[in-house]
């Protein structure tokens, strides 16, 4: 599956319209050109995973809705959104009654790994309603889009939450200190 586009040259395309875009004034008469711009920053950028994807086809064929046998992964709609009812359930209760740490990190990476779950199935959905004649470009790419906002945002409470912990242990660590010898450090 090699498309021929890629490596330098995606890189090269990004860089050349990225800083052609930040030269360009944002006004009203250099809004098309800008946006033209943007077309191509986004494509070159695009181009240039293209290697990173054929070697990640290459060694798991099997883990993408694209390749996969037709309505292989459509069985996982209705575990999925099983699963999503019991997190709203759990969602509901810890309002109600109190939840502790353990169930909101449960409900995190649960979470994370039922939304990537939701891409390999909206993808292949959205395959098998082209492929009938039924493609919905628009709807598609809300649901897909969904999917990405709900991943980004739990990886980045994962992150935040991580920094947190390095914080706290590094705050830990730090040896205590008199009133005076604090105010000298300020």
């Amino acid at each position: 599956m090699r498309t021929g586009f890629g490596g330098t040259l995606g890189i090269l395309g990004f860089i050349g319209c990225s800083l052609a875009l930040s030269l360009i004034p944002a006004s009203p008469a250099n809004g098309t050109k800008r946006l033209g711009l943007l077309a191509g920053a986004a494509f070159s950028q695009g181009t240039s995973l293209g290697p990173l994807i054929n070697v990640a086809f290459y060694l798991y064929p099997g883990a993408a809705a694209l390749l996969a046998r037709r309505r292989s992964y459509l069985y996982l709609g209705g575990i999925l959104s099983s699963a999503m009812s019991l997190f709203i359930t759990m969602r509901f209760a810890t309002w109600f009654v109190g939840g502790g740490a353990a169930l909101f990190q449960a409900e995190l990476y649960g979470g994370l790994l039922i939304f990537a779950g939701y891409v390999v199935f909206d993808t292949q959905l959205a395959i098998e309603k082209a492929e009938s004649g039924r493609g919905d470009v628009i709807s598609t790419a809300l649901d897909l889009f969904v999917d990405l906002v709900a991943i980004f945002v739990r990886l980045l409470v994962i992150l935040m939450k991580n920094a947190q912990s390095k914080d706290e242990e590094r705050d830990r660590r730090r040896p205590r200190a008199g009133r005076w010898a604090r105010r000298s450090e300020l």
